[in-house]
């Protein structure tokens, strides 16, 4: 409380003439003379004076009332955009890629040099497949020609079968559910997470260990599966038991049973599902694309990314801006989590082709449109040491003539695999897509991250 300073002066003359002196020890005297000296001395705009006019106070005026707490919110970097071009600079360990021409399986060098055919499926249905981060190493997932006996095998890039574990004995097809069958490469590139379209998540080690994830009850229609950068974690799309609302989920592998975390809860009777997710290093999260589970690519489908710990997804990319009908197709996230490679697809008399292939930044608003084929399809997206890496499929003639191309530091495509036009035409791939029961999923080429 501040003092005015008449009150100041009357209390010193009390004491100039001894009654406080006779009642008070000299130091306290001091002390309080100090202190109204203080009081004094305040800031300008509060000192108030003896002839100035006391303060009114409207007492009939409602009471003001205090100030609001502000609450301040955490905040984000703003997106700094990159010159498109540093998008094309990205790379990655492996240094080949694979292609799937007809029944053989060939790896192919990311510089350009032969290519060398490193297994063929004979007598065998493929059902799903993919390569590690490095390249070294290529998991299949296999049936007999009855699509019975189902076997995961392991290989390196020289054909070499590191391990081979049967899933299933039994000679009858393989039951219908409503997952789907994934494989996707731990970053230690030694194991595979392998979604079962009966329901259910295994791990499988090149040495040929297996362990169980989750079991069908946990995870009864799995249809997306990613591992984090550091391999510690998964994440995984599940659509529940009825198979008609997807949710994404991460838990830790470290220990076993797994304690799932929802990232996206599951709503049933959206038109939209999650289709495909990846978990990128950085700020990039898990990105995931969204379609109609039936294939109408009339309802669309964007791209968005979202914290593994929750929260409000972002938008990264959508098919709107494309084409009038279409969706987000294929994608591959950039080793170092800063962009990605996706494509958009669109409907064509023969089915699904790709309208436009693009690398975008992620948390920001650069991006660069590759060159890409008309009335063809795209599939397994690579990161290579020379850059992303993709195959084109025609989609017009039912033959299989596959092309690998590589996207180089000038914006311009190269080839790095085909097939010769002279040679004899081979027979699409013998594939078959996993068993789902009514509403069937759409299916689509898949990253192989």
């Amino acid at each position: 409380m501040k003092l005015p300073a008449l009150r100041f002066f009357q209390i010193s003359r009390q004491f100039r003439s001894g009654g406080l002196s006779r009642s008070l020890p000299l130091f306290s005297v001091v002390a309080l003379i100090s202190l109204l000296l203080t009081g004094c001395a305040d800031g300008e705009g509060e000192r108030r004076f003896a002839n100035d006019p006391l303060p009114t106070e409207d007492v009939l005026a409602p009471p003001t009332p205090p100030a609001a707490t502000r609450i301040v919110q955490p905040t984000q970097s703003p997106a700094v955009p990159i010159n498109p071009a540093e998008l094309l600079t990205n790379t990655g360990p492996a240094t080949n890629t694979f292609v799937i021409v007809g029944s053989r399986i060939d790896a192919i060098p990311a510089d350009g040099s032969e290519s060398t055919t490193i297994t063929e499926l004979i007598d065998l249905t493929l059902i799903a497949h993919g390569w590690s981060a490095n390249g070294e190493r290529l998991a299949i997932l296999a049936a007999d020609k009855n699509g019975a006996a189902l076997t995961v095998r392991i290989l390196d890039k020289s054909g070499k079968t590191l391990t081979e574990l049967p899933l299933s004995d039994n000679a009858s097809p393989i039951p219908a559910g409503y997952g789907l069958y994934r494989i996707t490469w731990s970053p230690t590139n030694d194991k595979i997470l392998l979604s079962l379209g009966t329901g259910g998540l295994i791990e499988v080690s090149e040495a040929g260990a297996r362990r169980t994830i989750l079991s069908p009850e946990s995870a009864p229609s799995p249809r997306a599966i990613a591992w984090s950068p550091d391999g510690s974690a998964i994440a995984w799309v599940d659509a529940g038991v009825a198979g008609n609302a997807t949710g994404l989920y991460v838990a830790s592998t470290d220990a076993l049973p797994v304690d799932p975390v929802t990232v996206i809860r599951p709503i049933e009777g959206k038109s939209r599902q999650i289709v495909e997710i990846a978990w990128g290093t950085g700020a990039a999260g898990i990105v995931y694309a969204e379609r109609a589970p039936g294939g109408d690519l009339s309802i669309g489908g964007d791209l968005f990314a979202v914290s593994p710990s929750g929260g409000q997804p972002d938008l990264i990319a959508t098919a709107g801006g494309v084409t009038q009908v279409g969706a987000i197709g294929s994608f591959a996230i950039s080793p170092d989590g800063d962009s990605v490679i996706y494509s958009v697809i669109e409907p064509v008399p023969n089915g699904v082709a790709i309208r436009r292939l693009t690398l975008r930044q992620i948390k920001g608003p650069s991006s660069f449109d590759l060159p890409s084929a008309p009335g063809a399809m795209v599939e397994d997206f690579m990161w290579t040491s020379q850059g992303a890496v993709w195959t084109v499929r025609p989609v017009d003639d039912g033959q299989d003539r596959p092309v690998v191309q590589v996207a180089i530091a000038d914006g311009s495509v190269k080839t790095l695999f085909e097939v010769p036009a002279d040679a004899t035409p081979v027979a699409s791939p013998s594939t078959i897509a996993s068993p789902v029961a009514s509403p069937s999923p759409v299916i689509t080429p898949t990253p192989k991250l």
